[in-house]
């Protein structure tokens, strides 16, 4: 026979456990028959909706499978510059001349920009690729850059780029949007007497940027003596050549 204390204990726990059932009944947490696709997705407003985010998500994918990002490119960076310092330095040279300091140092002069050091820069970019615009992108960019000269702000089109770059190296720009397109940035820059926003329009493997430059510091020219090695050897390289066109 249950004392009365154990049996008042029972009908407590009883009464309890009919309130939560009360509270949160178990049909709350029942599995939802929403189709998946539903519970993962906002669903759109208009088919037009639909269609710009199925266009964006395939544009984002095309772009994804050729273009690196950040951490990719600065790693791709470190390599590449320790790469282009063995190509340097690990030509084939047929010859053990030695260039007298007047020669070495002529060299130098002549081929200088070739050892400057890369540049640094901070930039806005608005990018419009040939996926969206085809064969009109140069003239879309053309238009959108006319018309920032009375205010107006460019828009592009998405794409893996950002639309803010800070303090990236041109060796870096180049790794995202082609040497080359870094290079006319590079130019753009140093031949302005302001910063040029919006500058361009300036094609590369993505498409056809317009720029706004921020900051800009051009990389220094180092001391012979800092890269005397690499210079003798890219003497001894181009002696090889001249040699060889003579005959």
């Amino acid at each position: 026979m249950l004392s009365t204390r154990t049996q008042a204990l029972i009908v407590g726990t009883g009464l309890a456990a009919c309130g939560l059932w009360l509270i949160n009944p178990p049909w709350l947490d029942a599995p939802s028959t929403e189709p998946p696709w539903l519970a993962r997705y906002d669903q759109p407003d208009s088919i037009d909706d639909l269609q710009r985010s199925l266009e964006h998500q395939l544009l984002d994918d095309q772009v994804s499978d050729h273009f690196p990002s950040l951490e990719q490119v600065d790693q791709q960076v470190a390599e590449r510059s320790l790469e282009d310092r063995l190509t340097h330095l690990t030509r084939t040279i047929t010859t053990r001349a030695e260039p007298s300091a007047a020669e070495l140092g002529n060299f130098y002069q002549r081929h200088r920009e070739a050892y400057r050091e890369a540049a640094h820069m901070s930039l806005r970019q608005v990018v419009y690729t040939s996926a969206v615009h085809g064969g009109m992108a140069l003239a879309t960019a053309q238009k959108a850059l006319e018309a920032s000269r009375d205010g107006s702000q460019p828009i592009g089109d998405n794409s893996r780029l950002a639309s803010h770059y800070n303090n990236l190296s041109s060796l870096a720009l180049g790794d995202l949007i082609g040497m080359d397109a870094s290079g006319k940035i590079v130019a753009l820059a140093r031949k302005s007497t302001e910063l040029p926003c919006w500058g361009g329009p300036i094609s590369s493997s993505v498409g056809v940027h317009l720029v706004c430059i921020e900051r800009f510091a051009l990389g220094a020219v180092p001391h012979l003596n800092d890269v005397r090695t690499q210079v003798i050897n890219d003497w001894r390289h181009a002696a090889v050549e001249q040699a060889a066109d003579s005959h």
